[in-house]
């Protein structure tokens, strides 16, 4: 995918300058010329600087707030980085299984982690995905998280969104405009398969991951699925990879 050289430059400048310093040096963090943090040198074994996007207001009852893109892309038209349900890795393409997801010990009946039967393993009744689960949280910060099934059901709600297939710059996928003041985001057609190859299934359509557990059978999690001229909640393999759109409150 496409990314910007400058963050890339940046860290390396700075890990060149840090590397320089003697252990009696500290790094200082300042926002607005206000020291927020400090950390002394000889704690510090990398830097790293990522690209947090804007947010659109909708005008959605909820007030929740929808990153312009997906964790991993840079712009709006890439498809980012996917992820099995519950983790903040990725993996090889054919990679996305139960023999290796990070919840289980190798199949969907010995869940370790978001479960509310039996049947399925050790039972935690865990219903939404934890801080340290959540791809969202964990590269973009606190103030982001994965969408939950409401907030996918009110950004597809036909009282408050208008949904147009569209292409965008050469890229095909969903354009979700608010009725309220016109703003817009942009949802592009990811992938969605079963261990399949993602360079095979980009622009079949599009899978993104929510932060709510199906509960009716916790082998599943709920999902925005964009296919063809329809977007629709539904639930899928939780082993499985799909992109992410963060969302934050206002």
């Amino acid at each position: 995918m496409r990314k910007s050289l400058r963050p890339v430059c940046l860290l390396m400048a700075l890990v060149a300058t840090l590397s320089a310093f003697s252990q009696s040096r500290e790094l200082q963090i300042f926002r607005n010329g206000i020291l927020i943090k400090a950390y002394p040198i000889s704690e510090i074994d990398s830097v790293k600087i990522s690209l947090i996007p804007e947010s659109v207001d909708l005008g959605l009852p909820s007030g929740t707030l929808w990153a312009t893109y997906n964790v991993g892309a840079s712009s709006p038209e890439e498809y980012g980085d996917f992820f099995a349900w519950g983790e903040t890795e990725t993996k090889d393409p054919y990679s996305y299984s139960w023999g290796n997801y990070k919840h289980c010990n190798g199949s969907y009946t010995s869940l370790t982690k978001y479960n509310t039967y039996g049947g399925y393993g050790t039972v935690d009744n865990k219903t939404e995905l934890d801080p340290e689960d959540d791809a969202a949280y964990l590269f973009w910060g606190p103030d982001w998280r994965m969408p939950s099934y409401d907030q996918f059901n009110e950004l597809i709600n036909g009282s408050y969104t208008t949904i147009t297939k569209v292409t965008q710059n050469g890229v095909e996928g969903k354009l979700i405009t608010s009725k309220s003041n016109g703003k817009s985001i942009f949802l592009p057609a990811a992938w969605e398969g079963y261990q399949i190859d993602v360079s095979q299934a980009i622009g079949t359509g599009g899978g993104y991951w929510s932060r709510s557990l199906y509960t009716s059978s916790p082998n599943f999690a709920y999902r925005l699925l964009t296919v063809s001229n329809d977007i629709i909640l539904s639930y899928y393999y939780r082993c499985q990879g799909h992109a992410v759109r963060p969302v934050r409150n206002q």
